[in-house]
């Protein structure tokens, strides 16, 4: 029952998302499969979790340039429009995902999966809440390894308000993960110790951290030929004509590639850490 409930929850917020424009028709569908797994099998803990992350990056997204100032170049922008598409709500969903399935059917390691959900969904939120309030409210941002002053909203970039912004993202889900809520499927209200709220916030800060690394490093940058400026997606000088090289980092390896491994960063960190005790 508590399943059903869960996919019943999700189409509702699906739809709700696709109707107010946060996700496009396929962004739905992935985030309807995504988060009826979470909602159904996790309980209330985890549903929190993934609905403060979806809720405050959606409001967030949605926030304007500061006063006097241009529109940002946003990554949805670059990808073709504001609503996240089924690529992106994968490559942020699947890792937290399939640590929900592992943590409902491997009973004997169940607390550590689900402790390890919630570091990918605490970095999640925290490169969503750096990114989003970084690029708006922050000063100058640098490039996370060689320093150069790069464009605001450019991926591999860091501020101050940005890494600020990451570590209250991060502690937001380590709150919730802190919350005795029911977990599981119904299961009896967990107790988490202070040491594991102390991973989860530390895996999701350095999850958002090693996001910007790689986006400095191996995402795959270009030279828009109409503006100069640097993009993360190859836009071709005429219609018809191949896709650009890019001039930094593999062409492979996009922003919906680093958030995947981002996410599964942060997971991993909250593994490695509890495992070791």
């Amino acid at each position: 029952m508590a399943v059903v409930i869960g996919f019943i929850g999700a189409a509702l917020v699906a739809v709700l998302a696709w109707r107010l424009g946060a996700l496009d028709a396929g962004g739905a569908v992935a985030a309807f499969g995504a988060g009826g797994i979470i909602f159904g099998f996790g309980g209330l803990g985890p549903s929190a979790a993934l609905l403060a992350f979806f809720l405050t990056g959606s409001f967030l997204s949605s926030l304007s340039a500061r006063p006097g100032e241009a529109p940002l170049l946003r990554k949805e922008e670059l990808a073709g429009g504001y609503a996240r598409n089924w690529r992106q709500v994968v490559a942020n969903g699947f890792v937290p995902t399939v640590a929900m399935l592992a943590a409902r059917f491997v009973p004997v390691h169940s607390m550590l999966l689900l402790d390890a959900f919630y570091g990918s969904i605490a970095a999640m939120c925290a490169d969503s809440w750096g990114t989003e309030i970084g690029t708006r409210f922050g000063g100058r941002v640098y490039d996370a390894i060689t320093g150069r002053v790069l464009e605001r909203g450019l991926s591999g970039g860091v501020s101050i308000a940005g890494l600020a912004a990451s570590a209250g993202g991060a502690a937001l889900i380590a709150l919730i993960a802190a919350i005795p809520l029911p977990v599981l499927a119904g299961g009896a209200p967990l107790r988490q110790n202070p040491g594991t709220i102390a991973a989860i916030f530390l895996a999701g800060l350095l999850g958002s951290v090693s996001d910007s690394i790689l986006g400095s490093t191996v995402q795959a940058k270009y030279r828009d030929p109409e503006t100069g400026s640097l993009c993360e997606v190859s836009r071709p000088a005429k219609t018809g004509t191949r896709h650009q090289k890019p001039l930094y980092g593999y062409k492979q390896i996009n922003n919906n590639v680093v958030n995947f491994v981002a996410s599964a960063i942060g997971a991993l960190i909250v593994v490695v850490i509890l495992a070791s005790r």
